[in-house]
């Protein structure tokens, strides 16, 4: 086994102008550090100085702004490395492994240079064996060079340049998402291995074939070994595979040709029959069961010298782009999973914190629990962060969520001189074969619309696929995002990014210039209705925090929305770009709560519209990614879980429209509209649909039942065509849908903007009832339409089995509310409509 594995747990930290810390002997073993700052590790420099009483929170107020000046300083790391108990034997050897490093770095140990590190998203590895005293104190020394000088920062040209070589987490130089935050420091473990005669690198899994009944499938197991003391020839590897239920699926030997030490990693592997595999699926699909494979690696005398562990699962994944026969010149873009065309159902995820050494396993699991939660089965790393924490590739595979992985590139134009491809390939590889037997993992994606901002043809057409096909040979590729056909967002091939909604923005075929229509009528959510995408990888529209996220991040002089501590946090545009909209569909408000209320409206019903429309497409398209799930800060974005952890409005409207089984109600020009239903569960719907067409104040004008009978997985299918023009007033009407088994869930359709809504003075009743420990039931009904309810607590971050609704004059609609204490007054609860 290894000998020796621990992971450095403290460290003193200091700045110091460039290069004082070398000019003031930092590096040096004897160095008096005792005045400087002591963290915990890992930690970055901005959280343990806030922690320290030393800096501003940077997220608070105009905390930003203050905290600047980290990142034009030169910070020191001093960690104390344990003393070996004994001298390594010939045989062994001790690495210093530093999982990650943000970003440009230098590093010693014992006062001698060991090597220079210029990537947050790989480890830097060196050899100590000589280096470390027994019994003795040792010193690791890291220098963080400073990552801006005297540089205009504010200028966004600037920022592009700074971060364009730098193989740094963007979007820390301020992004439409973010403020400018540049981070530096210790961000992952390190850790000092003491190992014997070999070591096992990533382990690899497999799934080559599968019946088409699920009852076999082949595996391929394989490991990687750095035989550095020892004849290969004479090591052994054994697996041994346990399936989720513990009992034994397969063990065996692992074999390949044997190298001699020093001419790189073997790669033994071997293939294993599984009879009636337990698959794994998407939550939506079936179980997402996890097999465990255990690798053991044996030197010459017989004694194991190193385990590796991995869960893993039976899957096949494929990215079907065959011709579309019924929309002739396009291609599918569309996952397949076990043999199963799928519709991809998610969102995209950025860094949940643009200090990322704080984020927990725990905030990942909560995070991506929502989104599974939402009925989501997809998430895509977005190409402007990093290559998530161990925790959030576990979460993906534990709740069945598929990830689109994009590489770290995102909107520039990336160089191509050898040295920078060089750095971006060894990125690449660590990254693929380290996650490659994940079997989340569906996609390795090469950037976010970079191709847009210049060719960068040797990264994502060469270097990256490069590395896909030898690290891992079986996760499709994609250049990039959006990308395919005639231009960066072909509506007949491959991915698109759809900000028609929100921005009024159009893209053109190559060649053809773009533009925009930045009117409220312009970015509307109706442009949704004309999208014929293949795949819709980005859409959405933006909205403020919960009020609860504000107040928590804005003192109360910052609150108001016409301030300008206020309007900083809004960085998609100078100035509110929610104005045009405002004007358009709800009105003006009138304070900061209609403020907030009404723009989380707006993006509630733009997100449902939009997610509805995509969907009726299926399968010419196949996949909705709506932008965005999560915040790395506590600004105004396109989220719809805020940076707390809090749902907006929006995430309820999501996690109705995503329902596996859905039927909506598409609203066409002088009244007309369409009724489809849309099944993308395993299972057969056979329902009866209650189709109303009612007054706000809750007459019913006509009413029609229909069957409701789709196979599993089938296309979406229109029932019928209305022309009911003459029945519906648009500002007076709308229709509800409802089933008699409740298999389709109930919707509705508005056929006016809501300020020209000729809403009735609506009376909420409500009635509560303590049902259980910490769990309240409420029944709410109205007394005229309400376009959105909201049940609030004044202080406690509850979880509601739905909330933000629609409610139909008459209808009593149950709400369950959970508290995770033993303790919920009903009495707290507030019901209230929030548009009126």
């Amino acid at each position: 086994m290894t000998l020796l594995s621990a992971a450095l747990s403290t460290a003193r930290i200091a700045d110091f102008s460039p290069g004082g810390g070398v000019a003031a002997g930092a590096s040096a073993r004897e160095f008096d550090d005792t005045s400087w700052l002591d963290v915990r590790l890992p930690a970055d420099v901005h959280t343990a100085l806030v922690d320290a009483g030393r800096l501003v929170e940077p997220y608070a107020d105009a905390g930003e702004s203050e905290v600047a000046w980290v990142a034009r300083r030169e910070w020191w790391y001093r960690c104390p490395i344990p003393a070996p108990e004994a001298a390594p034997a010939p045989d062994e050897r001790v690495r210093l492994i530093l999982h990650g490093l943000d970003t440009e770095a230098e590093i010693w140990v014992n006062g001698v240079p060991v090597g220079a590190h210029h990537s947050m998203f790989r480890p830097a590895e060196f050899d100590v064996t000589d280096l470390l005293d027994v019994g003795g104190d040792n010193v690791l020394a890291i220098r963080f060079a400073p990552i801006v000088g005297d540089e205009d920062v504010s200028d966004v040209s600037v920022r592009d340049t700074l971060r364009v070589r730098r193989r740094k987490m963007q979007v820390g130089f301020g992004w439409d998402i973010s403020c400018y935050l540049l981070t530096v420091g210790v961000w992952q473990p390190i850790e000092v291995r003491r190992e014997r005669v070999a070591r096992l690198g990533p382990l690899s899994f497999a799934t080559v074939d599968l019946d088409p009944d699920g009852d076999r499938a082949v595996v391929k197991i394989g490991a990687r070994v750095d035989a550095f003391a020892a004849d290969p020839a004479r090591l052994r590897v054994h697996y041994r595979l346990t399936g989720p239920d513990g009992t034994l699926a397969g063990e065996g030997p692992l074999t390949g040709e044997g190298r001699s030490a020093g001419e790189g990693p073997l790669a033994p592997s071997a293939y294993l029959v599984v009879d009636r595999p337990a698959l794994w699926w998407t939550h939506d699909l079936g179980q997402p069961d996890l097999y465990r494979l255990t690798v053991s690696l044996t030197g010459v005398d017989g004694e194991v010298v190193d385990v590796r562990e991995s869960r893993v699962g039976i899957r096949t994944i494929a990215l079907d782009q065959s011709p579309d026969q019924h929309e002739p010149g396009s291609r599918f873009f569309r996952f397949v999973l076990n043999g199963q065309p799928i519709y991809a159902r998610g969102a995209n995820w950025v860094p949940d914190d643009l200090r990322i050494a704080r984020v927990e396993p725990r905030t990942y699991r909560e995070r991506l629990a929502q989104a599974a939660a939402a009925n989501m089965n997809m998430i895509r790393i977005w190409g402007g962060g990093i290559y998530e924490k161990d925790a959030f590739y576990e979460a993906c595979d534990e709740l069945g969520l598929l990830i689109w992985h994009d590489f770290m590139f995102a909107c520039l134009a990336y160089p191509d001189d050898p040295e920078f491809l060089a750095e971006c390939e060894a990125e690449a590889r660590y990254q693929v074969a380290r996650l490659q037997a994940r079997p989340s993992l569906a996609l390795w994606c090469g950037n976010n619309e970079a191709q847009g901002a210049g060719d960068s043809l040797a990264l994502f057409a060469e270097v990256l696929p490069r590395a896909v096909a030898e690290e891992d040979g079986r996760t499709p590729y994609w250049p990039g995002s959006p990308y395919g056909g005639n231009g960066y967002a072909s509506t007949y091939d491959g991915d698109t990014h759809d900000w028609r909604g929100f921005h009024g923005t159009h893209s053109a075929p190559f060649g053809a210039e773009g533009w925009q229509d930045p009117s409220g009528p312009g970015r509307h959510w109706h442009q949704y209705a004309e999208d014929v995408g293949r795949f819709v990888s980005e859409f959405g529209f933006a909205a403020p925090s919960t009020l609860a996220t504000i107040e928590h991040w804005n003192s109360p002089a910052h609150r108001d929305p016409r301030a300008h501590a206020w309007q900083d946090r809004i960085r998609y545009v100078q100035g509110d770009a929610h104005m045009p909209l405002l004007e358009t569909i709800t009105g003006v408000p009138r304070d900061a709560r209609e403020w907030v209320d009404y723009i989380q409206l707006i993006q509630a019903e733009g997100l449902r519209f939009g997610i509805e429309r995509f969907r009726e497409r299926k399968p010419h398209c196949s996949g909705a990614l709506l932008w965005q799930l999560n915040d790395c800060w506590p600004g105004f974005t396109w989220s719809i879980v805020d940076f707390d952890g809090r749902p907006k409005p929006a995430y309820y409207a999501v996690r109705r429209a995503f329902s596996p089984v859905l039927a909506t109600v598409k609203p066409m020009r002088g009244g007309a509209f369409e009724l489809w239903l849309i099944n993308d569960s395993g299972s057969r719907v056979d329902d009866v649909i209650t189709l109303q067409v009612m007054r706000l104040d809750g007459t019913v004008l006509r009413q029609e039942e229909f069957p409701a009978c789709a196979e599993p997985h089938a296309e979406a299918r229109l029932l019928r065509r209305f022309g009911w023009g003459r029945v519906i007033q648009p500002r007076s009407c709308y229709v509800s849908i409802s089933s008699a088994r409740g298999t389709v869930p109930a919707s509705r359709q508005l056929f006016a903007d809501f300020r020209q809504l000729e809403l009735p003075e609506a009376e909420l009743t409500v009635a509560r009832r303590g049902v259980a420990p910490g769990v309240v039931e409420l029944d709410i009904t109205a007394s005229a339409f309400v376009p959105m309810v909201a049940v609030e607590h004044p202080h406690l971050d509850l979880a509601y089995d739905d909330n933000y609704f629609a409610l139909d004059p008459g209808v009593t609609r149950t709400v369950r509310v959970r508290h995770a204490g033993d303790r919920l007054d009903p009495a707290e609860l507030s019901v209230r409509a929030l548009y009126t």
